[in-house]
């Protein structure tokens, strides 16, 4: 992601640009946060009591960070000129899937439990 950025401003008529390109490095930040994230949660999932609302929900709100993550990487590996806006949003959207699985992983009552026989 830095390389495609750098040569995009090592043209010395594109320095202008280095703010407008602030996005794609923000972007890149929170899908490295999203990734971290959801490698940290599947072993909670793995310990959380089957068939309880605790459960659903959280792998319900995992599912959706799975989601914007893929979503995000795509944007940002894709072929050719970024669409801003629709890395801006998606950027935007990780970042709350982000808040509600740690406010959910932080506030859990229900602590994963330990597998028997596992």
């Amino acid at each position: 992601m830095t390389t495609r950025v750098d040569e995009l401003l090592m043209d010395p008529e594109k320095q202008h640009i280095r703010v407008d390109l602030d996005y794609l490095t923000g972007g890149a930040e929170v899908l490295i946060a999203c990734r971290r994230l959801l490698k940290n949660t599947y072993p909670f999932a793995f310990f959380l009591r089957r068939g309880t609302n605790p459960k659903e929900l959280f792998e319900h709100l995992q599912g959706r960070l799975e989601s914007v993550t893929e979503t995000l990487a795509g944007l940002l590996e894709a072929e050719g000129e970024p669409c801003k806006l629709e890395i801006i949003a998606t950027t935007a959207d990780a970042r709350t899937r982000i808040k509600n699985m740690r406010e959910l992983l932080e506030n859990s009552p229900d602590e994963p439990e330990e597998r028997r026989g596992a």
